[in-house]
């Protein structure tokens, strides 16, 4: 996971070549916190070629976004910058109830909006196992 600044938004999150999701806290962590989900979902997904994304956090107490209202009160945030055709797309990730946001929903969002199929996630171990359920229905 990235730290990323003001003067490296651009070239950390609206110039990189891959999807970016981007964690936004004021100050500190505070009540709801969602870095620990982030850590979860770098290791998971970070090296994975074939999601192409990348996870960064930045804190808006010292940095301002562009593109962003960085002065509403409700923080934590997370966005999805998509990188659809190298044209970035901003979705707000809006958990259903911020004190129980779980890894798994972050994860539901991620597969929605950048279209990830289901076992996608297997890393090719699913296509082994295609071919012994094969075997086994003979």
């Amino acid at each position: 996971m990235t730290n990323v600044i003001g003067k490296t938004f651009d070239k950390e999150v609206i110039n990189e070549k891959n999807n970016v999701f981007l964690y936004m806290f004021e100050g500190y962590y505070g009540e709801f916190d969602f870095m620990d989900i982030f850590g979860n979902l770098t290791q998971k997904y970070q090296n994975d070629t074939e999601k192409k994304i990348r996870f960064k956090f930045m804190n808006i107490n010292n940095n301002e976004p562009r593109d962003i209202d960085a002065n509403g009160s409700d923080f934590p945030r997370a966005y999805l910058y998509t990188n659809a055709m190298d044209k970035k797309e901003v979705i707000r990730f809006t958990p259903r109830n911020m004190s129980e946001a779980t890894l798994e929903e972050f994860e539901t969002f991620l597969f929605d909006k950048l279209h990830w199929k289901k076992g996608d996630d297997t890393k090719k171990s699913g296509e082994k196992g295609e071919e012994k359920s094969k075997i086994e229905d003979l």
